[in-house]
């Protein structure tokens, strides 16, 4: 009994540090797991943003570290995932995508919690400011358009019926 009882508490404590799923059997579940790791990526850059807005130092990087730490998860639960039925082409868009995202955290991100820890409105740092963001829209603009057509092909190959992202819904309706 005891050996059962300690077995029961060994596995419930190793379940957090087990890989996630990595074969699927339908393709719309793969294309589904790939965009909650995106949605996951983007809930945590979503308030790193917030902070930025309310100028709070601590909150940002706090949230900064939310970050960093969810596109560590996302982008190993990526990793790990095997291409599905020899098509390695949207996990590897995905790949690049949240690469990209890791980059943007340890640079862009950096620099602007440093501007903002300066004082938005000393010297020229609005312009720095404005510049990095410009920076950042640049480098993302050519990597999550390779995703999404990765994906688009992907679906098509696999008959998978796309829907708009629930989540860029629910940022489209906070936009004013």
């Amino acid at each position: 009994m005891f050996t059962r009882t300690l077995l029961f508490f060994l596995l419930i404590g190793l379940a957090p540090v087990l890989p996630a799923q990595t074969t699927f059997r339908y393709a719309v579940d793969y294309n589904d797991f790939i965009i909650g790791e995106q949605n996951k990526i983007g809930t945590a850059i979503n308030g790193f943003n917030e902070a930025c807005g309310k100028g709070k130092l601590n909150q940002m990087n706090t949230r900064h570290a939310e970050v960093v730490a969810q596109i560590k998860t996302s982008l190993a639960a990526v990793k790990a995932l095997k291409p599905y039925k020899s098509n390695s082409e949207f996990r590897d868009a995905a790949i690049a995508l949240f690469e990209m995202y890791q980059s943007i955290a340890g640079n862009e991100y950096l620099e602007i919690i440093a501007l903002m820890d300066e004082g938005i409105d000393v010297g020229n740092n609005r312009s720095r400011f404005i510049d990095v963001l410009g920076k950042i829209d640049i480098r993302s603009k050519s990597v999550n358009d390779t995703f999404l057509a990765k994906q688009k092909a992907f679906a098509e190959q696999f008959e998978v019926k796309l829907e708009e992202n629930k989540y860029e819904q629910n940022e489209k309706s906070k936009t004013p």
